[in-house]
């Protein structure tokens, strides 16, 4: 048998932990972070584009960070737009 006071204690701490949790999961699910995740998203589709386009010998010296970062930037702004519409 575990003592009443252990007992009691493993309550408080568990308690407490779903609290956390549950604060936790109201940050990750928060619409800043969606946000953030797929912006990142985008820039990461933008970063496999250049490094795809890069390899074509045609489009090769068009195609720079600075580029890529642009694309990225536009292709984070037409999803947040898109998002913005479907919410609507």
């Amino acid at each position: 048998m575990i003592p009443k006071k252990i007992a009691s204690s493993i309550i408080i701490l568990l308690v407490v932990k779903l609290k956390s949790m549950s604060k936790l999961k109201e940050i990750l699910f928060s619409s800043r972070v969606k946000s953030f995740i797929w912006r990142t998203s985008m820039m990461v589709i933008a970063v496999i584009v250049g490094s795809f386009s890069s390899n074509i010998d045609l489009i090769a010296p068009y195609v720079s960070v600075g580029t890529v970062t642009v694309l990225g930037l536009i292709l984070g702004e037409v999803s947040k737009a898109i998002n913005n519409r479907l919410q609507s």
